[in-house]
């Protein structure tokens, strides 16, 4: 029998509206489930804009020189137990050169920023690599530093386990460090929180087998918010600005300045001095404990003399050779094609690629000793894009890289 057009209609607007009502359900069993398991991780707007805001920056950028910065860096005076001096880096110092970095003489170590906030790629510093597989390849001493966004911690467990994630297959002989100043953390939480959160971050760390943290604040916050007996039993690395370290509590490392000029350096680098003769989070073994002398005894007849041995040379492992880009050559409609000129002994090739020639390389692929090329798609026609190339080898289960290759570009 042949529906009447009202019929028909009444049919289609029981379906629309059906079709609305299970949609909102949806929706609205969505948002139920989001407040229970992600209201705790949701980003401040702080942490969205990646641009820090402390006693050291504004809005992403260094503040300014003032005139105690700068006589503060003409007169400071080098602690008598300072045993390193050393420099902390991030993306801020663009593209370092960091050859010339330790011949000048005035770098014994770094401390390299890995990311900012929770466990995000998009969040990992963009020079982290670059700055970490070339102290490696100079053989520099390095560790790391995190810049926390976190007021919750669920958050401070996230940002631990970005740690994580970047650290992997590093050989780092600084500590990690916890990088708390952020303004929209530091006038939010109060000193209890703040100490939770240091204390999930640092032990979500230990648990992954990472025993060298430590924390890094200024002064003033060490002294007002950061009080809780957590930091009273890791290590401080302290920024106070001024011709000595007027902190009056223990710390192992001195932030002295941020404006320190460094030869492969281009524009202003923090400076730091290491405190005490320390490897592993910060302590100095206690001396040992003097013992009663023993009574004496009947002297012991001369030892004969024994035969000097022959020093052992100590074997020295060199970074593999740094490979060529042959050519780049569009493929498609979207992909470049990179090949590159093979070495021989190596383990593999890593490629990266940016849209600038001098900084935001990411990795984009890892690649067989066997490879001597590889297709990189979902490319944008008219954008140029450059590339670097380096070898990977594996010595005593740790890899080791070599210098990039020459930089080279193609316009899609």
């Amino acid at each position: 029998m042949k529906m009447k057009r009202s019929e028909k209609l009444g049919m289609l607007t029981g379906l629309v509206v059906g079709v609305l009502l299970l949609l909102i359900s949806v929706f609205m069993i969505f948002q139920t489930t989001c407040k229970v398991w992600g209201s705790q991780i949701t980003p401040t707007q702080a942490e969205k804009n990646g641009l820090e805001n402390s006693f050291r920056y504004t809005d992403g950028k260094l503040k300014s020189t003032t005139e105690r910065m700068t006589r503060s860096l003409t007169r400071v005076v080098k602690p008598s137990n300072a045993t390193a001096q050393g420099i902390d880096v991030s993306y801020h110092q663009g593209t370092i050169d960091w050859e010339k970095v330790k011949n000048s003489g005035q770098v014994d170590f770094a401390i390299i920023r890995c990311g900012i906030g929770m466990d995000q790629t998009n969040q990992d510093d963009t020079q982290w690599e670059n700055n970490t597989s070339e102290c490696e390849r100079l053989g520099i001493p390095y560790g790391t530093f995190l810049y926390s966004y976190a007021d919750t911690v669920e958050k401070a467990r996230s940002e631990a386990q970005h740690v994580v994630r970047l650290v992997q297959g590093k050989n780092l002989t600084y500590p990690i460090y916890y990088d708390m100043e952020d303004n929209s953390v530091m006038n939010k939480i109060d000193s209890k929180t703040a100490g939770e959160i240091a204390q999930t971050f640092l032990n979500t760390l230990e648990a992954n087998g990472y025993k060298n943290v430590a924390v890094y604040s200024s002064k003033s916050l060490f002294e007002t918010k950061l009080t809780a007996d957590i930091f009273n039993r890791y290590p401080r690395w302290v920024a106070h600005y001024n011709d000595t370290c007027g902190y009056q509590g223990s710390y192992h490392m001195w932030q002295y300045i941020n404006k320190g000029q460094i030869d492969g350096i281009t524009g202003n680098v923090d400076l730091d001095y290491k405190i005490g003769n320390w490897t592993s989070a910060g302590y100095t073994p206690a001396p040992a404990t003097p013992t009663t002398p023993a009574a004496p005894t009947t002297p012991a007849a001369p030892a004969t003399p024994v035969a000097p041995t022959t020093a052992v040379k100590k074997t020295t492992v060199s970074n593999p050779k740094a490979p060529t880009i042959k050519s780049l050559k569009k493929s498609g409609k979207k992909a470049i094609k990179i090949t590159y000129k093979k070495v021989s002994g190596v383990s593999g090739y890593q490629i990266y690629m940016s849209t600038k020639k001098k900084s935001g390389y990411k990795k984009i692929a890892t690649l067989s000793s066997k490879k001597s090329s590889y297709t990189k798609g979902k490319l944008k026609k008219g954008k140029k894009y450059y590339f670097k190339v380096r070898t990977m080898k594996k010595v005593s289960g740790k890899y080791r890289y070599s210098s990039f290759s020459k930089v080279r570009s193609i316009k899609r």
